[in-house]
């Protein structure tokens, strides 16, 4: 019995000393767990700092590449979500009728990929197919002509004006129906061009105003021309207009002084093509008085129906070269 005791007792004294021994054992297992988690935690905090940091404190050439990746995926969504219809009044395409085309299929090729255009022409007295010189729009359902046999205008701004608004009547009621469905008119612009231009249009100037931030910029907007000359259309924010040079020389001052991403307001002003965001032109339409410019109607209502910022960019709309 002593010895049975005795050896009990060693046994027990023997898992008293194994103990600490464990407890100690587990306890590195756990320190260095933590250790682990704290690296991973600071690693990935590391990490995340890096890449939430601005382009200015990457490398160049990394900095360079994010930027541009960044811009053309947003490029690319935006242009996805937009409509253009592509008008434009005539009484003789015919003469132009290539260079016209050339145009407006670039345009509408370049900056509403996917299909996403309809033109729109409006013209009167012409003899040439302009169908049939654009079939393949034709078929793909892509170009409306607006045909008038007997205009009522009386001079040649009134019946500008009355084959303009036929374009216009068109768009605002049928843009429902050719709208792509996942598209609000808050997709959609009108882009008017001059149908007499036979210089080569700087499609990239009008594509960068419909890209952000510039696109949240303006309603309507216009583009800088070599040897600016429209100023029929043009009146100012302090209402000078068509005849005033001491106006429009400050205008040209202004505008060639501003950088691409700026823009200068005006009243009115159109000069070969202009750009219209489609919520603005809801029950408007081109007024012509006595004397003035159609153009400047439109943009008179525009501004008391919507209080629309009706703007000019410093961006050409064709090459300086181009006569």
């Amino acid at each position: 019995l002593p010895l049975l005791e005795q050896q009990h007792h060693h046994h027990n004294h023997g898992n008293d000393w194994q103990r600490p021994l464990l407890i100690r054992h587990k306890s590195r297992v756990r320190f260095l767990l933590l250790l682990l988690l704290l690296f991973l935690v600071v690693l990935c905090t590391h990490f995340l700092t890096l890449h939430s940091s601005s382009a200015a404190g990457l490398p160049p050439e990394i900095a360079s590449l994010a930027a541009v990746s960044t811009t053309a995926a947003a490029a690319a969504g935006t242009k996805s979500r937009r409509f253009g219809f592509l008008v434009g009044a005539a009484k003789n395409v015919h003469q132009t009728v290539d260079h016209v085309s050339d145009n407006l299929l670039r345009v509408a090729h370049e900056i509403f990929p996917g299909g996403n255009y309809h033109i729109v022409l409006s013209e009167e007295g012409t003899s040439h197919n302009w169908m049939g010189h654009n079939s393949t729009e034709q078929q793909a359902q892509k170009l409306t002509i607006l045909r008038t046999e007997k205009n009522p205008g009386t001079d040649r701004i009134s019946r500008l004006a009355y084959a303009r608004n036929q374009y216009l009547e068109f768009v605002q009621q049928e843009h429902a129906g050719i709208i792509l469905k996942d598209m609000t008119i808050e997709d959609c612009v009108m882009i008017v061009f001059d149908m007499d231009f036979t210089c080569e249009i700087e499609w990239t100037s009008i594509g960068t105003a419909l890209e952000p931030p510039l696109m949240e910029q303006w309603d309507a907007v216009s583009f800088n021309i070599a040897n600016y000359w429209d100023w029929y259309a043009f009146e100012d924010v302090q209402k000078r207009g068509s005849y005033d040079k001491t106006a429009h020389t400050q205008f040209l001052e202004e505008l060639n002084a501003l950088r691409e991403d700026q823009l200068l307001e005006v009243n009115s002003a159109f000069a070969i093509a202009g750009v219209y965001k489609l919520s603005h032109l809801i029950d408007t339409r081109y007024v012509y008085e006595q004397g003035e410019c159609e153009h400047k109607g439109l943009h008179k209502m525009m501004k008391e129906k919507h209080n629309s910022r009706i703007m000019v960019s410093p961006m050409p709309l064709y090459r300086f070269g181009c006569v």
